[in-house]
């Protein structure tokens, strides 16, 4: 999002809470005028919150812009993405404009992971192990389950 001023981040971290109640994993980033990274909106409703994420240094500074220490903002590799383009107030938008300055013709295609099949160990029933669960168990470190998810719910608590 291209804003002119910081000054309604609290009104538009409200509407980026309510987009992403609907559709997880959205992230706004902030951009000034010229395209300069500022940012990110923080999820968080309240700023500072007691979180181990509110103590990065420059985070919530102004209230409800997210700083992540560990991500580095760049150009490129930001245009290359996908973008969804939500509002532009004219048909080319800035970002468009400066993916055509630095000569980019394609954003990048993320793969598709597709529907695993798998036979649990314990019933041998087999079961589906769709992309959406294989990002999520790759994204934690976690090997593909080995039992479906009924054996799982009967499997006994720690």
């Amino acid at each position: 999002m291209i804003v002119r001023s910081l000054e309604e981040i609290e009104v538009l971290a409200k509407y980026a809470r309510q987009i992403s109640r609907r559709h997880n994993s959205w992230d706004v980033f902030l951009f000034d005028e010229k395209l300069i990274h500022l940012g990110r909106i923080c999820h968080r409703k309240e700023c500072p919150a007691q979180s181990v994420d509110c103590t990065v240094p420059g985070c919530g500074k102004p209230p409800h812009l997210r700083i992540l220490p560990e991500f580095e903002y760049n150009e490129r590799t930001f245009l290359e993405s996908p973008i969804d383009v939500l509002w532009a107030a004219s048909k080319n938008s800035r970002f468009a404009a400066r993916r055509d300055e630095l000569k980019i013709t394609e954003t990048r295609k993320y793969p598709v992971m597709a529907d695993i099949r798998i036979e649990c160990m314990v019933c041998g029933k087999e079961f589906i192990f769709n992309g959406g669960e294989q990002k999520w168990y790759k994204k934690r470190g976690l090997s593909q389950p080995k039992r479906c998810p009924d054996c799982r719910e009967r499997m006994p608590g720690p």
